[in-house]
């Protein structure tokens, strides 16, 4: 029996119309109202705190187990069916319940501000020592709440304000078509295969699907740019009236991180930004191009991954032995993911571009989208993605309030996979296929980096503007340029940049949050760290790193890199993760010219 082709979601539920989909449909909406009659008798005064701060935790788990499993259904059918109108109906009709729990959640936060010698009574109870963190956490965000009329409507304003927009911005996503001439005839592809022609080994190929993405946003430039300026002006607004010093402060402590860690990691960036241009340059003089790299040669194949394709098939059996080496049990994980219908591999029209990874605790699985091509680096994107896949495998046993990472770490497990991958394949490769594998994963580390710092810069540019006015299309493209240029500097040709990368990269319309960039360069460094770590000192490394992924739903993110002797206020640290990027680049540069 051959591996699915879809990925099954029948674990969550049957169908929108089945039993136990109503059923927890009704539970979430009566656990509301209880809590709701709850709280307005038990919630008056702090007396009987210990009892009252157990019910809320048995409230907000509930809430939020069950806001996570129906949601989860109807935005993982959209993802792969856009035009999907029983998901979309029902999402709205999530949200809106979502919205109910949000102001019922505010109430139980405002509560908990008001606890005096929170921690001693944090520490009288078996059950809220296990909640510690989480509650410690909450008494913080208690110190931005709004009151009770103001924290409903902004809650229901949200409806019909940034999530709309931003359901607006996938569903174009998910549903526009490119036409683009293929073999003497004009075509009309789904954006994400066209996309993915940026990895053909065809240099007339990927010239002619780039300009053909150029073309394609013309069309939809103005609506996503309205919703650009709507979402973050929502942004601007909610972070005013909550008191924060602006959105990247509230970004970093919702991140559980300090401003020094963010500035060390950017400082060290900019510092390596030369050696990523020299990359650049090297890679577009091989290909023939004498003033940096074009845009659209930006993904090009070179050397023998340009011939390395693999099957669905091949590739579940590259991974599951690449994992061999490193731990059996994860080796074991992804031959079940592929197994058991997680995956949703293939590109297909309604279905929205990229890979991501949904992680399901409730059923101790995950579901893993890909736009798979057979290219190595689909194949990469896989095992980054099933990284995500093992770091929820690491928490599903915990409580759902104990298993919210934040972004920075949220990249840990998935970068870590990538260098495993990676590494495999370099300690049997000869020069040219070395050279075609260290050429793949620079330009991942690219994006990461370079791309990461330019989105930075964009999005940076894109709230200060928007303090004032509403951005025009071409200011956006403008900006955009701008912190292309500032980023990848004489790397690329300038003449050939991408103007449209806010509109094609679904980070920056999340309406909850922003600066959805730096966590990825975070993620990559850190995950460098942690592969050195184990390169050095492999015995006991499993056990260690399984510990250090369980901890990230309860810590702080400096404390958890500290499991690992990693201090993250230093500029070396990061330094010293770039540097292995670097000697790669420098064998790119001394391979290139043989």
């Amino acid at each position: 029996m051959g591996l699915s082709k879809n990925w099954d979601l029948t674990k969550l539920y049957p169908s929108f119309e089945s039993e136990e989909f109503k059923k927890d449909m009704k539970r979430v909406k009566d656990g509301i109202t209880e809590a709701e009659e709850w709280a307005k008798l038990q919630l008056k005064d702090t007396s009987n705190v210990v009892e009252k701060l157990s019910k809320m935790i048995d409230i907000a788990e509930e809430q939020m187990t069950l806001h996570w499993r129906l949601g989860s259904y109807a935005q993982l059918t959209l993802a792969t069916d856009a035009t999907n109108e029983t998901a979309l109906g029902m999402l709205d009709r999530l949200e809106r319940v979502v919205t109910q729990s949000q102001v019922l959640l505010s109430k139980f936060t405002r509560f908990l501000g008001e606890v005096e010698n929170l921690q001693s009574v944090i520490d009288s109870s078996e059950k809220l020592k296990e909640f510690d963190y989480y509650l410690n956490e909450v008494y913080k965000e208690s110190k931005h709440l709004l009151s009770d009329d103001v924290e409903k409507a902004v809650a229901e304003l949200s409806l019909t304000g940034g999530n709309a927009w931003s359901r607006m911005r996938d569903m174009i996503d998910g549903t526009m078509t490119v036409e683009i001439e293929q073999d003497g005839e004009i075509k009309s592809l789904p954006l994400p295969m066209v996309r993915n022609m940026a990895y053909d080994k065809s240099a007339d190929v990927r010239k002619k699907a780039f300009e053909a993405e150029i073309n394609a946003y013309k069309k939809i430039e103005m609506p996503l740019a309205h919703a650009l300026n709507a979402i973050k002006g929502e942004n601007i607004t909610t972070c005013e009236m909550r008191k924060y010093d602006s959105i990247l402060d509230r970004t970093l402590e919702n991140s559980r991180m300090s401003r020094d860690i963010l500035d060390a990691m950017l400082s060290a960036m900019e510092d390596a930004m030369p050696d990523f241009r020299r990359y650049l340059k090297a890679k577009a003089k091989y290909l023939g191009h004498e003033s940096g790299l074009p845009f659209y040669d930006m993904f090009a194949p070179i050397g023998a991954t340009a011939d390395m394709k693999y099957t669905y098939e091949e590739a579940h059996e590259f991974l599951v032995d690449t994992f061999k080496g490193f731990s059996v049990e994860m080796s074991e994980f992804i031959d079940n993911a592929f197994k058991n219908s997680w995956i949703d591999p293939f590109p297909k029209e309604g279905k929205g571009g990229g890979a991501f990874c949904a992680n399901l605790p409730f059923i101790g699985e995950s579901r893993v989208l890909s736009n798979f091509d057979g290219s190595f680096s689909s194949v990469t994107t896989l095992a980054h993605e099933l990284g995500h896949a093992w770091h929820g495998h690491c928490l599903k046993d915990f409580p759902v309030l104990k298993t919210n990472y934040p972004m920075p770490l949220a990249e840990t497990a998935s970068i870590f996979n990538e260098g495993v991958v990676t590494d495999a394949v370099l300690s049997k490769a000869n020069d040219e296929v070395k050279l075609a594998i260290i050429e793949t994963e620079l330009m991942d580390a690219t994006q990461v980096i370079v791309d990461i710092y330019s989105r930075y810069l964009f999005e940076s540019k894109v709230i200060e503007v928007r303090h004032d006015h509403g951005m025009s299309v071409k200011e956006m493209k403008e900006a955009m340029l701008d912190a292309q240029k500032k980023a990848y500097g004489d790397g690329l040709d300038e003449n050939t940049l991408h103007p449209y990368m806010w509109a094609c990269k679904s980070h920056y319309y999340i309406p909850e949050l922003a600066f959805y960039n730096w966590p990825y360069a975070f993620g990559l460094l850190f995950g460098k760290c942690i592969s050195e770590i184990y390169k050095k000192t492999p015995d006991g490394f499993v056990e260690k790193y399984k510990k250090l992924l369980a901890a990230t739903g309860s810590n702080d993110v400096y404390d958890v890199a500290m499991m690992m002797d990693v201090d993250l206020t230093k500029k070396e640290t990061w330094q010293n993760a770039l540097n292995g990027i670097v000697e790669k680049i420098d064998l790119f540069c001394e391979l290139v010219k043989k």
